[in-house]
């Protein structure tokens, strides 16, 4: 079976409702460096080039845009806030510009620079911003009249939402190329929608999401290669995917070496046993094969950063270099490991799960750790070695389900995933947080200030290390793993909106006015505003009877004289 099942449809479909319901609740401007990142896409956009990353500065009607929208002060605090010592706004339905009389992009206040504050995206590469530039264009092409800035950044933010849109969908095709179990399948399919977060981020303007999609389908190129793959065709997409990703973040730079450990471990799986003969043929192989994916990628990536080393001195020059230097330590001012560890740990997992926009609205403590403990244990089950199935016991082996609740016909089982396999899913999350951890620790030895310490860094690893959870819960709970998924999602995402509707939107007790606060401050009209709000139960309530359903056909015997299917079985996952 190619095409993916129903469950999967309708994972990617309420995960498509999900973000495009964050992408109407999240205050306009209130995303991690969303205007920020809106400057340099106007920018590209009226002057039809990618500036230095060392002249792009902020303007004027920027910096309104988040006085007049963002419920938190963090980046745009007036002087009025700053003598009252206040951090936050209330943003209440009455007080909501009209949609009618919006500043537009051309309008004069707008464009004018603010002295002394410059935009640090630039620091970026190029590809994201001169995708969403394009974007723009097309929309005022198409659309009559101008839109003002707060419709044309909803806009953009939908777009964002569309590109995250096949998270369910590859880590389904992950695990299935990989060879996993369709237990595991469906289960990584919704683990997705469980992570508020990545539905928040994935709904708002920023060069992660583009990144995160990129690394995912990396990935699911990778599962093929771990399993043997070695095709030219498969390291020519290797390599322009992992190009794509080196022109969209510079956590790119991580990716190579994830390509070089999908392939070591392909050469010894492709052949059976590391002591097989032909085992050294089979890596030499491998390493060819993975050093033309690489030079692919160097060809269509790697030129961004050789043009900066030669021009700057710098691979990934930044204004922010001279802001964290080791000069700008406080006097007297020494580094506390404690201290540096006690921050990176919270806000690597509140950053994770849920620190939404400039993180003044979190997750409760308790619900992100316990979360993180639940995950990392379940984890740890999947590179258990599993008891050998007890074939005169277990009887007939139920034939897995199709997503159409049709067993499909019986066929040979492939090679069980080995946990070197699975060790390999979780390489891209590992480095992202190596890179996270010693690039943080470095800003806050030079400049005493703890910086860089995001969770959110660590989505492009997500898809990959969801496969090891899902095979984890299999293990545990065998076929009711799915629904369990599910209802584990949907509950973190019934907690974030809930503290998010409290936090931005100041739901005290009036839920229904706070909705009407949502509707009033969006830059979309009002019933465009509504049916994104209520989007996304009817789709998750059309896959919780789906994932129920899976589990049934899944634990059920395929005639009355034959007895359910183990765990073990499963999962597929075994050396």
């Amino acid at each position: 079976m190619t095409r993916p099942p129903r469950l999967v449809l309708l994972a990617t479909v309420a995960f498509g409702a999900l973000t495009a319901f964050w992408s109407v609740f999240t205050p306009l401007t209130e995303a991690p460096d969303e205007p920020a990142h809106l400057g340099l896409v106007y920018y590209v956009v009226d002057n039809g080039e990618y500036p230095a990353y060392d002249e792009l500065q902020h303007t004027e009607g920027l910096f309104q845009l988040c006085v007049d929208f963002a419920t938190s002060a963090n980046w745009c605090r007036i002087d009025a806030e700053r003598a009252a010592n206040a951090f936050t706004r209330e943003r209440p339905a009455a007080e909501a510009p009209s949609k009618h009389d919006r500043v537009h992009p051309d309008d004069r206040d707008f464009v004018r620079l603010k002295p002394g504050r410059m935009n640090q995206m630039a620091q970026h590469p190029p590809l994201y911003y001169l995708a969403m530039a394009g974007a723009v264009h097309v929309e005022r092409a198409v659309v009559p009249g101008e839109l003002s800035v707060d419709t044309e950044l909803a806009y953009l933010r939908l777009l964002n939402a569309l590109i995250v849109l096949p998270l369910p969908w590859l880590a389904w095709l992950l695990a299935r190329r990989l060879g996993a179990a369709p237990a595991v399948c469906a289960a990584a399919a919704l683990a997705p929608l469980g992570v508020p977060q990545l539905t928040h981020i994935g709904a708002t303007l920023n060069n992660d999401n583009l990144f995160v999609l990129v690394a995912s389908v990396l990935m699911a190129l990778l599962a093929g290669v771990v399993r043997g793959d070695r095709s030219g065709r498969t390291a020519v997409l290797v390599g322009l995917t992992t190009g794509i990703a080196l022109l969209t973040k510079g956590f790119g730079i991580v990716l190579p070496p994830v390509v070089a450990a999908a392939y070591l471990v392909g050469a010894a799986s492709a052949g059976g046993a590391a002591h097989a003969p032909g085992i050294w043929r089979r890596r030499w192989s491998a390493t060819v094969t993975a050093t033309g994916a690489m030079v692919v990628a160097l060809v269509v990536g790697g030129w961004w950063y050789v043009t900066n080393l030669v021009t700057t001195g710098h691979v990934m020059p930044s204004i922010e270099n001279k802001r964290l230097a080791i000069s700008e330590r406080p006097p007297g001012w020494r580094p506390h490991f404690a201290e540096y560890a006690g921050s990176a740990v919270a806000r690597l997992v509140e950053g994770f799960w849920g620190a939404f926009g400039w993180r003044r609205v979190e997750l409760p403590t308790v619900v992100s750790a316990v979360a993180t403990i639940i995950c990392l244990g379940v984890m740890v089950v999947a590179f258990r070695r599993p008891r050998p199935p007890d074939e005169a016991a277990a009887g007939p082996v139920a034939a897995p389900g199709n997503g159409h609740g049709v067993p499909e016909p019986a066929t040979v089982p492939e090679p069980p995933v080995t946990r070197l396999q699975l060790a390999v899913l979780l390489v891209p999350v590992g480095l992202l947080m190596a890179f996270v951890l010693v690039r943080s620790a470095v800003i806050y030895y030079d400049s005493g200030r703890l910086a860089f310490q995001q969770g959110r860094y660590l989505f492009a690893g997500l898809t990959a290390a969801i496969v090891v959870l899902a095979t984890g819960a299999v293990r545990l709970f065998g076929s009711r793993a799915v629904p369990i998924t599910l209802a584990f999602g949907v509950l973190l995402q019934a907690v974030a909106v809930g503290t998010c509707l409290h936090g931005w939107w100041g739901a005290d007790g009036v839920p229904f006015a706070a909705w009407g606060a949502v509707v009033a401050w969006s830059g979309w009209p009002d019933p465009i505003v509504i049916a994104f709000l209520l989007a996304p139960p009817i789709p998750l309530a059309l896959l919780a009877r789906a994932a129920w359903h899976e589990h049934l056909t899944l634990s059920s015997p395929p005639s009355s004289s034959a007895s359910r299917v183990r765990p073990s079985q499963l999962v597929g996952a075994g050396r």
